[in-house]
């Protein structure tokens, strides 16, 4: 999104060294470790989910799967929320209730991947959302092989493919079988 990958890292460790070092700039004035920990999170989870969508609809737009199942897509929401501010709450936690820094570096470290991939649109499997596009070849074929065990006449949930030697892990039919010989 930024334009190449050494920008995008600048600035995601830019951003990671600011988020790592607030607690401590601030450290006689901090509020009780729960509170640092919740309101500190729940910023820090807005901000880089908002990072996540402001790069997608600026560029390529949302998955559509976000728009085609929304209460799916809230949840995944929801749990990337949660997830990505624990990411923080708990090294500010630590630093505010015991002084322990080296929690704080690891906010820095996650905090540079996350943005890292966050900023990074297109050819990257979404890291957020983890829809793939209708576009990608892969998902077609599995879409395809989906729908063909969902009716598959034989009541086996494979039906009848063949496997494919060029997909030794089987996502366009059966799972493939690796023998002396090769793939079967």
């Amino acid at each position: 999104m930024l334009g190449s990958d050494a920008l995008t890292l600048a600035v995601a460790s830019a951003v990671g060294a600011l988020v790592a070092t607030l607690p401590y700039g601030f450290r006689e004035s901090l509020p009780r470790p729960a509170v640092l920990a919740i309101g500190g999170g729940a910023a820090y989870a807005t901000f880089c989910l908002a990072v996540w969508a402001g790069a997608r609809l600026a560029t390529v737009g949302l998955p559509s799967a976000a728009l085609d199942q929304p209460g799916t897509f809230a949840v995944v929401l929801t749990l990337n929320f949660l997830v990505v501010g624990l990411q923080v709450a708990i090294p500010y936690y630590c630093y505010a209730g015991w002084r322990f820094v080296a929690p704080l570096a690891g906010a820095f470290a996650g905090t540079v991947v996350v943005l890292f991939l966050f900023l990074g649109v297109n050819g990257e499997t979404d890291p957020i959302a983890l829809y793939p596009s209708s576009s990608d070849r892969r998902w077609s074929s599995l879409s395809a092989s989906s729908r063909s065990r969902s009716s598959a006449s034989d009541g086996s949930c494979w039906g009848s493919q063949s496997v494919d030697s060029s997909d030794p892990i089987g996502v366009a039919g059966t799972p493939a079988t690796v023998s002396p010989g090769g793939t079967s």
